[in-house]
């Protein structure tokens, strides 16, 4: 495994531990804010808060099986996007490694009877898909492929932590009011200092019936 992949791997292991210990966290002040400030009657049990929708559910679903902690919020069109990214992702990376592959080989396979000699590989030239290359050409293609291999790598580690984060934002959000009772209006507004100089603007009213 490549030092990439290592600290790719690591980085991922560190985000998801953060977020969960982080949704851990806020649960339980939740829980306590709600204790504190609910009046309790001495024979009356106490009330306690429980999420009929919880975020730690989606955070392990989506963990597992990304998309799952969509389907778990209700939320299944989002499910091919998912899936579609990773694809792309997957091809992406398989495309620039076996660029870097056809580009490293003879790159390697050149060079390593010199350096076990100890000298010097002098230049020559490479005849890659028909195009004749210098040493120093193959190395830059080669290092081009590879960098942007692992780019894709990281675009495809931050796409599953996406995955995660959306799912718990979603089920935070499940059980809020988001009806027609709130709304936003928006309107054009005209404005003047004096009689030459006018201003246009926007006026935003936020309205709870």
């Amino acid at each position: 495994m490549s030092k990439a992949l290592k600290s790719l791997y690591i980085t991922s292991i560190l985000i998801t531990y953060i977020v969960s210990q982080s949704l851990a966290q806020t649960n339980s002040t939740v829980t306590k804010v709600f204790k504190d400030s609910v009046f309790t009657d001495t024979t009356a049990q106490s009330p306690v808060l429980k999420r009929a929708h919880s975020p730690r559910t989606a955070w392990y679903l989506s963990a597992v099986v990304p998309g799952a902690g969509q389907v778990f919020n209700h939320k299944l069109w989002k499910v091919p996007v998912i899936y579609s990214g990773f694809a792309y992702g997957l091809y992406l990376y398989y495309n620039l490694n076996k660029s870097y592959v056809m580009y490293r080989d003879p790159y390697n396979n050149y060079r390593q009877p010199f350096l076990n000699k100890g000298l010097t590989p002098p230049d020559t030239i490479f005849n890659i898909k028909n195009i004749s290359l210098t040493l120093a050409q193959v190395q830059e293609q080669r290092d081009y492929y590879r960098k942007n291999r692992d780019l894709t790598i990281i675009c495809i580690s931050a796409w599953y932590v996406l995955n995660i984060v959306d799912a718990c934002v979603d089920a935070y959000f499940f059980d809020y009011d988001m009806s027609d009772k709130l709304s936003v209006h928006i309107k054009p507004s005209m404005y003047y200092s004096n009689r030459q100089n006018y201003y246009a603007g926007v006026t935003l009213r936020f309205h709870a019936k």
